[in-house]
């Protein structure tokens, strides 16, 4: 929640000057854990508390909704702009967005850390001085992990707990690395992260004993991939890490491979295509960005992979997206007397500083005064840069003014033009899919409900077309779910692929995903 005993209420858990953006926790069930050791409330707790404020919620968030009955006044751009032009010199480069899963221990973090040091948007001396703060606490190897572990909370446990952004470009492309969590604790973050990226980049380690237990029942592989498969993420690259401890055996990588591609395949439907294999050493940076001397391998680094698909998915964009409604999900929050800053990714349309938009579900109006991003090149310097347009795909700040309820702004919320708000809603109809559950879901169940980078409290109120009111495990069905906290923004999947889908979790396990269908 935003303090106000602060003079400047922040949610960054960092300097605004750092290349990194670490989101904070939002209201899901594990906001404890990272303060408590992993401890948590029980989905029944949870659920029993928000009841209590039911009537309370609700009645905030109607009086929000009504907040201005008056048609919102739609203003202009501050600066009048070649819009094709400007549209033209952003799509000469391509952009990608891509989320790091893996099971914990897998190497995430120190890949991810190598990557940007290799190209050279970390320097030595920043690198020199985390290995020595690393090493005075025993834990030399872990300083390329540092760099994107950034609490002091996360470098003692030597566990990512938030999920943390940084914006870099090279020479041909533009990135977004989201770095997610990897323990079960905290799959609810790892769902908000791998939400906002366009590819997974999947990290498996190679080590003796090491995959076969990330990928058995009890590691966290399986259900992380199933999560961004069904989150809509169609695109796969594997990066087969720590092969230096298995002497870069080729054996050992097409094991790896076989393995994998064939859960990927026959049971989430990949297309074959679509996935591919690279493998690496993050911890030496074999085959990051400098190429590793293999007999059998020559389909190029990691970072040429994903330069491969940064194009791909340049050349598949449609120009007609850049004119849907502009839509955009709040990750960050800070504000101060006069204005708000709203950090998130443009998930449609464009928009201008001057022009006004509208926050769901608190129903608030206010005006873009300024907009930037913290995007880092090879050897540059640290620089916030002022943006006349932005469009889908980008991770930016909105600075806004006006705002009548700025504290009603939350994480998750949505933002839109002010002449097209978001319908905010407690009751939706979904497609949902069960996956294995020890119990079956039953109406009145009590669940906890992903869309995006938000979470609420639900339940199960009605299944159509069944006889039997409770769904097993492997089933599809058209259901009913009321929110039981407050109302969220809500959109179809017919209206936007990415912020139509859910995912249900209850008890600490994924039970179920689909697509919204109606809101209700």
């Amino acid at each position: 929640m935003i303090n106000d005993n602060l003079g400047s209420k922040r949610r960054k858990l960092e300097e605004s000057s750092s290349i990194f953006n670490v989101f904070p926790e939002t209201n899901y069930e594990i906001a404890e854990k990272a303060k408590s050791n992993f401890s948590k409330p029980s989905p029944d707790d949870i659920v029993l508390k928000a009841q209590e404020t039911n009537s309370q919620e609700i009645a905030v968030g109607v009086k929000a909704l009504k907040l201005d009955s008056k048609k919102p006044a739609v203003t202009k751009p501050k600066k009048k702009i070649d819009v094709s032009k400007e549209l033209g010199v952003k799509l000469s480069k391509p952009s990608l967005s891509f989320g790091v899963i893996g099971h914990v221990d897998s190497g995430k973090s120190t890949l991810a850390g190598r990557l940007l040091y290799d190209l050279k948007i970390v320097d030595s001396k920043t690198l020199h001085k985390l290995t020595k703060e690393s090493e005075s606490i025993g834990k030399a190897s872990f300083a390329l992990a540092w760099i994107m572990d950034q609490t002091k909370d996360e470098r003692e446990r030597g566990v990512t707990v938030d999920i943390c952004q940084t914006q870099f470009k090279t020479e041909k492309s533009l990135f977004t690395m989201i770095d997610c969590p990897g323990h079960k604790s905290f799959i609810p973050q790892m769902i908000n992260g791998i939400s906002q990226a366009d590819l997974t980049l999947l990290i498996v380690d190679a080590g003796k004993n090491a995959f076969e237990s990330s990928f058995g029942l009890s590691g966290q592989t399986r259900e992380q991939i199933t999560i961004a498969r069904n989150l809509g993420l169609d695109r796969l690259v594997v990066a087969v890490n720590k092969m230096d401890t298995a002497d870069w055996q080729q054996d050992r990588f097409e094991q790896i491979v076989d393995e994998l591609t064939q859960f990927l395949v026959d049971d989430l439907a990949f297309a074959k295509e679509k996935i591919r294999f690279v493998p690496i050493s993050g911890l030496s940076g074999g085959n990051v960005v400098a190429k590793q001397k293999l007999s059998w391998y020559s389909k190029g680094t990691l970072m040429e992979v994903l330069e491969a698909e940064a194009e791909l998915k340049h050349s598949e964009d449609s120009a007609d997206r850049f004119n849907d409604e502009f839509i955009m999900s709040i990750n960050d929050i800070e504000t101060s007397s006069d204005d708000v800053l709203i950090s998130g990714r443009v998930n449609s349309g464009k928009i201008q500083p001057g022009e006004s938009i509208a926050v769901s579900p608190s129903g608030d109006v206010g005006v873009v005064d300024k907009i930037f991003a913290n995007i880092e090149s090879p050897g540059a310097p640290k620089a916030k840069q002022d943006r006349d347009l932005v469009i889908v795909g980008e991770f930016v700040t909105l600075k806004v003014k006006n705002l009548s309820l700025p504290d009603n702004v939350k994480v998750g919320d949505l933002v839109s033009r002010s002449n097209s708000p978001i319908q905010a809603s407690m009751k939706i109809k979904c497609k949902i899919t069960t996956f294995k559950m020890n119990l079956p879901l039953l109406l009145g169940s009590q669940f906890i409900l992903f869309r995006n980078n938000i979470s609420v409290p639900a339940t199960l109120s009605n299944i159509e077309g069944r006889k039997k009111k409770h769904l097993g495990s492997n089933q599809d069905a058209l259901v009913e779910i009321d929110l039981v906290e407050r109302p969220i923004p809500v959109l179809t999947y017919a209206q936007d692929s990415k912020l139509g889908r859910v995912v249900l979790r209850k008890n600490g396990e994924t039970i179920g995903a689909g697509t919204v269908e109606e809101v209700l």
